[in-house]
């Protein structure tokens, strides 16, 4: 049995049931030939919070929910100012919890007026999203749990497989989730003749569900990736892909044993020309010289090998720009600072610093923060006037960013800004 429960009562805006019993609300639908609506929140919740601030209060809103809803609150967490009613429904509470997995808050379910679930939605609205909702909630085209029953029941459109995986996918059902993007890929998506397969939705949807090398999707990528790049507009963007998966199945599963990589590696030398020599014979040469370094800055960074991470970032930067990609202010911006915090080697510093004036160049010198790295560089260097100068430009480009403030009191005093690496321990 389930009862629902909210923090407190409306005068105004979406009406919460609150002291009617599961049974009861379930009579009341069908007598009214209502959906029920089912927000799942907790105290804490701040979304949860903005929606009854500024959602459910909304006239228009609360005329559609309580015209066509049932609507009622359940309270996923426990609090010590909850009352005996709430605490009578913890149980209710977990079930749903569990049934339903929830796993974001809010999280909203719809029921028929029999009480069967049909579907399901989650995170922060707008008042229009809102509305938006409440009208696929009572579409049998766009109702979750009835687009899957059919799914599970063979019955398959293919045109709302698309959606069903997505969904899935957001409300953490990833083994279902990928089984429907997969049947999607390999029985329809793949099939399609070129001019058709490859737009940007079904790229993005094929990029988002592909995982592993031996998936269709990858060969796409690997043998399609200019088709792709131009589809975006985007330089490398199929490459960077193939990149991150081949870093997952030839490096990862080389130097790692779980997620936990800080705790866990299978090896504190690891044999970088053997790897090198495996993935140049799955692919090309060049595949492997780029995804073995972004395989050691991983390991560096976590073993804190300071100097040699650096290192990597300039023999990086020396072959294939900032991150592979365009020389955009923020990624010029990201490198400079990386080596500004972690090295100590003067070459390094120099070219950070002609990254870190690119990046003010492109911005025209409207980004403080740019302006901070710079001037930061420049302090590193012994470059004292000059960094005063360039942290009072970023000082007053943003007089709030208490990070800036306190670099220009610490230059002023003769401080350090950094931590340099023997004020770090270095991986063995």
């Amino acid at each position: 049995m389930l009862n629902p429960v909210f923090l407190h009562a409306q005068q105004s805006g979406i009406k919460f049931e609150r002291d009617l019993t599961w049974q009861q609300i379930k009579m009341k639908a069908f007598k009214e030939g209502k959906y029920i609506f089912v927000e799942c929140f907790a105290t804490w919740c701040g979304p949860c919070k903005y929606m009854d601030q500024n959602v459910y209060s909304d006239e228009k809103v609360a005329k559609e929910a309580n015209y066509r809803f049932i609507c009622v609150k359940v309270q996923m967490d426990s609090s010590i100012y909850d009352d005996s009613v709430t605490r009578n429904w913890y149980i209710d509470a977990h079930d749903i919890r569990t049934e339903f997995r929830i796993s974001v808050l809010p999280t909203y379910l719809f029921f028929s007026r029999d009480g069967v679930i049909v579907h399901k939605a989650v995170g922060i609205k707008s008042s229009n999203e809102f509305m938006s909702m409440l009208n696929d909630a009572i579409d049998t085209s766009k109702q979750y749990y009835t687009l899957l029953a059919k799914y599970s029941r063979g019955t398959k459109e293919y045109r709302d497989l698309p959606y069903l995986a997505t969904a899935a996918y957001e409300f953490g059902d990833q083994d279902k989730a990928a089984q429907i993007a997969n049947d999607y890929m390999d029985n329809f998506l793949f099939r399609l003749p070129e001019q058709d397969l490859f737009t940007k939705d079904n790229i993005e949807f094929v990029r988002h569900f592909t995982k592993a090398s031996d998936q269709e999707g990858f060969a796409k990528f690997y043998s399609r990736g200019h088709i792709i790049d131009s589809i975006f507009g985007e330089r490398n963007y199929a490459q960077r892909f193939i990149d991150d998966v081949i870093l997952k199945e030839e490096i990862d599963t080389r130097l790692w044993r779980d997620s936990n990589r800080h705790l866990n590696p299978f090896s504190n030398s690891p044999d970088w020309n053997g790897i090198a020599a495996v993935i140049k014979r799955k692919y090309k040469k060049e595949y492997a010289e780029r995804v073995l370094l972004n395989g050691q800055l991983e390991w560096f960074f976590v073993k804190e090998n300071w100097p040699e991470y650096c290192k990597t970032i300039v023999k990086k930067f020396n072959r294939y720009g900032p991150y592979g990609s365009y020389e955009t202010d923020f990624n010029l911006n990201a490198i400079a600072w990386e080596l500004f915090e972690y090295s100590s080697d003067n070459y390094q510093l120099e070219k950070a610093i002609r990254m870190s004036d690119t990046a003010i160049k492109l911005t025209s010198g409207s980004n403080a923060s740019y302006l901070d790295t710079y001037a930061n560089l420049l302090y590193k260097m012994k470059r004292k006037k000059d960094a005063l100068f360039w942290e009072a430009r970023a000082a007053a480009l943003d007089p709030k960013d208490t990070g800036i403030m306190y670099n220009l009191k610490k230059m002023r005093n003769g401080e350090k800004t950094w931590l340099i690496p023997s004020d770090i321990k270095v991986g063995q």
